[in-house]
């Protein structure tokens, strides 16, 4: 099985994401690509031969976010404006490369460098079927109904890029369709044409998590 693992946003601990996370796609063949928000404190070098990225880019952070509609319903955004926007401006930059994938690839991976899950199988193992979506687990009934996990999304290229789109889409999201500004209440209402195709992975059935974490400070945390 061939995947293209496709980051965004900050390269957080990006030194310690095959280390935690990378035995997941044990028996893989991995292409990496990226879009990262540079500062400068970034050591460039050490990030590139991480990953021997296929394509990536660094870029310093988009601040301007002035062109958001001014009926834009913000009462379900937990974060700043910036902070919502930043994210889905960093997939945009992503989509631009996946636009560029042929047939190479059976799923494409959109995640980040802080999350991933623990366990002790491979997602070779799993019988993924390039029709369906899957997302990483978590536990509550709006998800896969109104709202989509952020932290990993798989499937085949044309359906994520429908995520990458989000930012293109904003305006006939958030006054057209009415959407609030709200990450997974807008990945939700991109994909949601394939309701009856999403799957959420949960590869830990005894965690209240599924076996998915974040890393913060160096370890793995739940939140």
């Amino acid at each position: 099985m061939k995947f293209a693992i496709c980051f965004f946003g900050y390269p957080r601990f990006y030194d310690l994401w095959k280390k935690t996370f990378g035995n997941f796609y044990d028996g893989c063949e991995v292409d990496y690509y990226a879009h990262f928000w540079e500062d400068g404190d970034l050591n460039k070098d050490k990030l590139l031969s991480e990953f021997d990225f296929k394509e990536v880019v660094l870029e310093k952070q988009k601040e301007d976010f002035s062109e958001i509609p001014e009926q834009t319903d913000l009462s379900k955004i937990t974060k700043s404006v910036f902070q919502t926007l930043s994210p889905l401006y960093s997939l945009k930059r992503v989509g631009e490369m996946i636009e560029k994938f042929d047939d190479e690839y059976d799923f494409v991976i959109i995640t980040r460098t802080d999350v991933g899950c623990v366990c002790d199988e491979s997602i070779s193992e799993y019988e993924l079927d390039k029709n369906e979506l899957y997302f990483s687990y978590v536990r509550g009934s709006e998800w896969l109904n109104t709202h989509l996990d952020a932290k990993w999304f798989c499937g085949s290229a044309d359906k994520m890029l429908k995520i990458c789109q989000i930012y293109d889409n904003l305006t006939n999201y958030l006054v057209n369709d009415r959407i609030s500004l709200c990450h997974h209440r807008l990945f939700f209402h991109s994909l949601r044409e394939y309701r009856e195709q999403m799957n959420m992975v949960c590869v830990n059935s005894t965690a209240t998590n599924g076996g998915w974490y974040f890393l913060r400070n160096g370890t793995i945390s739940e939140i």
